[in-house]
């Protein structure tokens, strides 16, 4: 009895899954997934939900990425040194060798005031909390500040 073709999952998505991963994992999109297997958008999203092999490694690897992502925006909000490193190679005439040459550059960078705010805005609860409030309390302050201009106190 022959056996019937192979589902385009089993060929274009399946043997993949590891690769697919590390995709993303490192922060590929739907799109970009796609257009490597030669697949649409929504036979993807059909294949994810009809395939626990496939949902599992999206999860997994989605999560991978969303701890990444929370680490560096951490180190973002700290002070830290950056070094950037040049490297030019250029061709002696007279010895007739190539001549590497690294540059390094090193940087201090302050914290970023973005990545503090959005880190406490969700990991300080009191903070956030204190936030609001005192956003409350100022626009109350300025509503006085009004009344008291037009005489309506």
């Amino acid at each position: 009895m022959a056996r019937g073709k192979k589902s385009e999952y089993a060929e274009r998505v399946q043997p993949f899954l590891e690769k697919i991963s590390e995709w993303i994992a490192n922060g590929a999109t739907i799109e970009q997934i796609c257009e490597q297997l030669n697949i649409s958008k929504s036979a993807f999203y059909t294949y994810k939900s009809k395939n626990k092999d496939l949902a599992d490694a999206f999860k997994k690897s989605r999560a991978i990425l969303v701890d990444n992502l929370r680490g560096e925006l951490a180190r973002l909000a700290f002070k830290h040194t950056l070094v950037t490193t040049k490297t030019t190679t250029k061709y002696d005439e007279e010895s007739g060798k190539e001549i590497i040459y690294e540059d390094k550059t090193v940087k201090e960078v302050d914290g970023d005031i973005a990545a503090i705010h959005l880190l406490l805005k969700n990991y300080d609860d009191e903070w956030y909390e204190n936030r609001k409030t005192y956003e409350l309390k100022k626009k109350e302050l300025e509503l006085k500040e009004k009344q008291i201009e037009k005489d309506e106190w």
